[in-house]
């Protein structure tokens, strides 16, 4: 055959060289060999010899590394200025309520704002490694992916302690670990793994539903925690929608998510409860107690070791005032391992999705 000739093997060598992204290589090989294919049987048809019409036809393909380079640069990752306007947006925001924090406090500068800007641009730092990395390649580890994020939920059921009112809190060494948090995270990250089961089309509804529906949400709901599972289900369900680019045909097998969001949205109605009065306490201490400065300290406290929410690392659940000023580095390391994490869970599962713009 035309193609197993030793001079077309050398050159899609040289040509595959200089493509980075080893995923697409066969089909690379693939569609430069049936090129060849074709000018060499037209020489040959003239009256060349097979030789000839080889050595013609690959002639004919351009230098292999001026074509390499092209094809590099085709397939290479590129990036997505209106996802990466949205992560600005949302650390902007995130800025911008470290810095009323900081306006209200009534003792001073608390440093979360500067914590806030180290975390965000080391974040963003990471991710833009990632993206000239090629994120794509994380989608062949979305199985590694997928287990670890339901065995960090899971390690939450028998092995948590309190926190701030939180449940979800795994004692790792010296640390304090929002397991179903992360967990959340990573499962999210391994969204890549839809796209391939949508491409395959075999069992794909019940495969997704029972690894992204079903089990998480077994999870979420046995840690009662169903703030987390109504947002989880509207992500899921966004990223269904993208990645089978039907939702005429689709509305069917997405109500059931769509259903649970409004189930556990009202379930949850004493969860939005509690953590209104927890910020309408910050916001307005006196409503609260009569001694406004005791209470806007012990709101400060709470902010500043485990946030709004109750979720956060810390040495220990008692962690105080003092011990965050005089020790920053559990502050700063929280605050940059939600940026990351925010961060690249957001690049990956859109990008994965269909959402980046991919050749």
């Amino acid at each position: 055959m035309i193609r197993d000739q030793e001079e077309v093997r050398s050159y899609l060598t040289q040509v595959i060289s200089k493509v980075r992204a080893k995923e697409i290589h066969h089909e690379i090989r693939q569609e430069l060999e049936g090129h060849i294919e074709e000018l060499a049987l037209e020489k040959e048809s003239e009256g060349c010899t097979r030789e000839e019409a080889v050595r013609w036809a690959v002639g004919q393909m351009g230098d292999p590394f001026e074509v390499g380079r092209d094809l590099h640069r085709i397939h290479r990752p590129r990036m997505n200025w209106g996802l990466l306007a949205g992560v600005l947006l949302f650390v902007l925001c995130g800025a911008m309520a470290m810095h009323a924090v900081d306006a209200g406090s009534g003792t001073g500068s608390t440093g979360l704002l500067q914590l806030k800007v180290i975390g965000a641009a080391i974040g963003i730092g990471v991710m833009l490694l990632i993206c000239r990395w090629d994120y794509r390649k994380l989608e062949n580890g979305s199985k590694g992916l997928y287990l670890l994020g339901l065995l960090a939920g899971a390690a939450c059921w028998n092995n948590t302690v309190i926190y701030h009112g939180s449940s979800n809190i795994v004692l790792l060494g010296p640390f304090l670990l929002d397991g179903m948090l992360v967990g959340g995270l990573l499962v999210c990250s391994a969204a890549g793994g839809l796209r391939s089961w949508w491409e395959n089309k075999r069992w794909f509804w019940l495969k997704s539903w029972t690894a992204y529906v079903l089990l998480p949400s077994l999870l979420f709901i046995k840690l009662h925690w169903y703030l987390g599972l109504t947002v989880y289900l509207t992500g899921y369900t966004v990223m269904l929608l993208l990645i089978t680019r039907a939702p005429a045909k689709s509305i069917l097998p997405t109500c059931g998510p769509l259903l649970g969001f409004g189930i556990f949205a009202l379930t949850a109605a004493d969860q939005a409860n509690r953590y209104y009065t927890r910020l309408q306490a910050f916001w307005s201490p006196g409503s609260v107690s009569q001694d406004a400065s005791y209470q806007m300290m012990k709101m400060e406290e709470g902010i500043r070791s485990a946030g709004w929410w109750g979720r956060a690392w810390a040495r220990s659940s008692m962690i105080s005032l003092a011990i965050c000023r005089n020790r920053s580095w559990p502050i700063l390391f929280t605050r940059t391992a939600g940026a990351l994490g925010f961060l690249l869970s957001s690049w990956v599962v859109c990008s994965s999705s269909g959402c980046g713009r991919r050749p």
